[in-house]
């Protein structure tokens, strides 16, 4: 765990991702989030379209819901995952779309390996949002991304690859 996370998680306010490294084929981050904050909003997700993520807690409980499909969206992962539990992996067929919260404790941290990075400009793995409506059946519907719920480095990936 170390003496650093806890007290980054402590003073954040507000959702951050810390870009630790990004090529062409990975993006490799940091999530840090506050007690009581989501990375996205209560209702809704997000995806990650042709990809796999390789994700673990580094510090506190991160809250994880993930769903497979969008008519009839299957909720696949709705659980607390914490320093202690092994890291878990979503693919494209399986829990691609997902939403992080912190709902209590002193916020958490969890290290994210996206294989490959999201890429805006090319139509194969836009980061795109969705609004989990439930009912008799649940189903996910694309909607704008709010301001501030993405990172940019999601939305923006080449702003920090390495050459």
């Amino acid at each position: 765990e170390g003496a650093v996370l806890p007290v980054v998680a402590d003073l954040v306010k507000h959702n951050i991702c810390i870009d630790i490294v990004c090529g062409e084929d990975y993006h490799i981050a940091a999530f840090v989030i506050p007690a009581g904050y989501f990375v996205d909003v209560p209702v809704l997700v997000h995806s990650h379209p042709n990809m796999v993520v390789l994700s673990k807690v580094l510090y506190g409980e991160l809250d994880v819901v993930a769903y497979n499909g969008v008519s009839d969206a299957e909720c696949v992962r709705n659980e607390t995952r914490t320093v202690s539990d092994s890291a878990w992996l979503l693919s494209p067929t399986n829990g691609n779309f997902h939403r992080f919260s912190c709902g209590s404790g002193d916020g958490c941290v969890v290290l994210d390996v996206l294989l490959p990075p999201y890429e805006p400009s090319n139509s194969l793995r836009p980061c795109k949002v969705y609004h989990v409506y439930e009912g008799e059946s649940r189903r996910l519907v694309e909607v704008a991304a709010p301001n501030d719920v993405l990172p940019t480095a999601y939305l923006h990936p080449s702003s920090v690859l390495i050459k």
